[in-house]
């Protein structure tokens, strides 16, 4: 498990805070190669696009898919970016 990468994802997205709702805080992840890693991973969850599916079945299919894709990343990681991803779509 990549804990340095997971971390920063989750504090990309602002679930190391109380916030309410997620966003994109790279400013959060000092190291700029940490950042780009994790800019890597959303980049890629979003490139996916929900078409015709339901909201939390297309949430569920990315977050199924960055797991597959990135095995090195925790669960809260991928909750994280599957938040990101679906609120962003709302």
């Amino acid at each position: 498990m990549d804990d340095a990468l997971s971390d920063a994802i989750v504090a990309f997205v602002g679930w190391d805070t109380d916030a309410s709702i997620p966003g994109r805080h790279p400013d959060r992840i000092v190291d700029v190669s940490l950042r780009e890693r994790v800019l890597r991973v959303v980049r890629a969850a979003d490139a996916e696009r929900p078409d015709s599916h339901d909201l939390g079945e297309w949430g569920r299919v990315v977050g199924a898919r960055v797991a597959r894709e990135h095995p090195d990343i925790s669960p809260a990681a991928v909750r994280a970016i599957v938040a990101l991803v679906t609120y962003e779509w709302r």
